[in-house]
């Protein structure tokens, strides 16, 4: 409470709007701390499914935080639902083509110099 009155000092602000802040932050370090990393690192599937997966996860997880946030921002921006969905699918996908380049190179050098030192 101090460091609210500090911050904000007579202005209200409602204690509701701070937990929001910490139901988004909770979702989105779920969302690239624990889903993210286990499909691109450790999960099996193909680029395909890894990408269509991704995407549609990160969109609805989006589209829940700005829900979470504001229903009024939510009611603004759902009629260009169909756009932040295209720009999420294409971001990935691009996004996938370098990390798969950047994978690949650390592997081809980590195979390189494991054939050297034999």
């Amino acid at each position: 409470m101090i460091l609210i009155s500090l911050t904000f000092g007579t202005q209200k602000i409602e204690l509701n709007y701070f937990w929001r802040i910490i139901r988004i932050a909770m979702m989105t370090g779920g969302l690239f701390s624990v889903m993210y990393t286990y499909i691109w690192n450790y999960g099996t599937w193909t680029a395909l499914v890894n990408i269509t997966v991704t995407s549609l996860v990160n969109f609805f997880a989006g589209i829940l935080a700005i829900y979470t946030f504001s229903r009024d921002l939510f009611g603004i921006i759902m009629p260009y639902w169909w756009m932040i969905l295209t720009l999420t699918v294409v971001l990935h996908i691009v996004i996938f083509y370098f990390w798969s380049r950047y994978q690949n190179g650390k592997l081809a050098s980590e195979l390189n110099s494991k054939k050297v030192s034999q």
